[in-house]
C-alpha cells in the first residue's frame, strides 16, 4: 500500500559530470539503481536538463524510466505534445499523478529553444488536476520539482509548491 516517486534533479553533480563527459554512452548509476528501486512514478527537475534534452531521453529510457516519467509542463516546441511518457498517469488504485518543473529547464549552457517550451507550474497543474479528476481520479498527486515560494508569485517561478496547495484538484 506505498507509492514511490522521485521529484527530479537526479543527475546533478560531479560524477554525473565526469560520466556525461567521459563515457556519455554509460547509464548513469542513480538511474540504474532508480530502475531496480521500482519508482512507480517519477518527474524530471531543472538541473535534469542540464545535459541536453537528447541525454536525458536516452538516460531514461536506457534505464527503463521513460514509461514512470511523468511531466505534465513541459512540451515538444515542434509537436505542442508532452515528451516524457504521458501529461498524466491514472493508476489502477484511482490515484492520477502530474509532475512540474522548473519552468527556466537548464541552467547550463545547452540552447532549448526550438526544441521544448513549459508552462507556468500553477496554471498547468490546474489544468492537469482538474483532466485528472475529469478521467476517474479519486485522488491527485502533484510530483512538484519547485522551491516552496510565496502566496504571490511571479509568472513562471520555479518556487511554486505553497501554491499547489491552494489547486482544489490537487489533494497531495
Amino acid at each position: 500500500n506505498t507509492l514511490t516517486f522521485d521529484l527530479g534533479d537526479s543527475v546533478y553533480d560531479f560524477t554525473t559530470d565526469y560520466i556525461y563527459n567521459n563515457s556519455p554512452e554509460s547509464l548513469q548509476p542513480v538511474y540504474n539503481a532508480m530502475s531496480k528501486i521500482g519508482y512507480d512514478a517519477i518527474t524530471l527537475g531543472n538541473h535534469d536538463f542540464d545535459y541536453g534534452y537528447d541525454y536525458i531521453v536516452q538516460q531514461l529510457d536506457a534505464s527503463g524510466l521513460m514509461n514512470k516519467c511523468v511531466l505534465s509542463n513541459v512540451y515538444s516546441a515542434v509537436k505542442g505534445k508532452s515528451v516524457f511518457g504521458v501529461e498524466n498517469k491514472i493508476m489502477s488504485v484511482k490515484v492520477g499523478i502530474l509532475g512540474e518543473t522548473v519552468p527556466s529547464l537548464s541552467s547550463k549552457e545547452e540552447k532549448l529553444k526550438g526544441k521544448l517550451v513549459t508552462e507556468d507550474i500553477l496554471e498547468n497543474a490546474k489544468k492537469q488536476a482538474a483532466a485528472l479528476k475529469k478521467q476517474g481520479a479519486d485522488i491527485v498527486i502533484a510530483l512538484a520539482h519547485s522551491g516552496f515560494g510565496t502566496n504571490n508569485p511571479k509568472k513562471k517561478a520555479g518556487d511554486m509548491a505553497y501554491m499547489l496547495t491552494t489547486v482544489d484538484d490537487i489533494d497531495m
